[in-house]
């Protein structure tokens, strides 16, 4: 499952208002932490967004991270002037893959919403708008 996906299953595993307790069961899953992708990726995109190499900018820079989740990963780092931060970094192609995979997420929505009345007695474009602005403040 793409980032997207394992973001909303999060999300719909937290809404026993509108979710069976069977689903959100299946679901809980997802809020365990996912695979985290390499240092080397970590380096060259932290390095990318902030100008510098990571040796100038932090004192340190753990390479293992604290925390991987599907959007991104944490990692623990002090600053060249001593002070602790914890610095999370985005997933390679996140935001690509994220808008693709909304773009479809989205067209099923609408399906469902204009073919059942299960669709459209959940409001499922207006869960994914939800998810959208979510997705996009991460």
């Amino acid at each position: 499952m793409g980032p997207t996906y394992v973001k909303f299953g999060q999300v719909l595993s937290t809404r026993p208002d509108i979710v069976p307790p069977e689903y959100i069961a299946a679901l809980e899953w997802l809020q365990d932490d996912v695979e985290p992708f390499s240092f080397a990726e970590v380096e060259r995109i932290v390095e990318e967004e902030l100008g510098g190499r990571i040796s100038k900018i932090f004192q340190t820079f753990e390479s293992t991270p604290m925390a991987a989740e599907s959007l991104g990963q944490v990692h623990r780092a002090v600053l060249r002037e001593g002070r602790e931060v914890v610095v999370k970094v985005q997933r390679p192609n996140v935001r690509e893959e994220v808008r693709k995979e909304l773009d479809a997420i989205t067209e099923i929505a609408e399906t469902l919403e204009e073919h059942t009345d299960i669709g459209r007695k959940m409001n499922l474009r207006g869960a994914i708008e939800q998810a959208k602005i979510t997705l996009n403040n991460e």
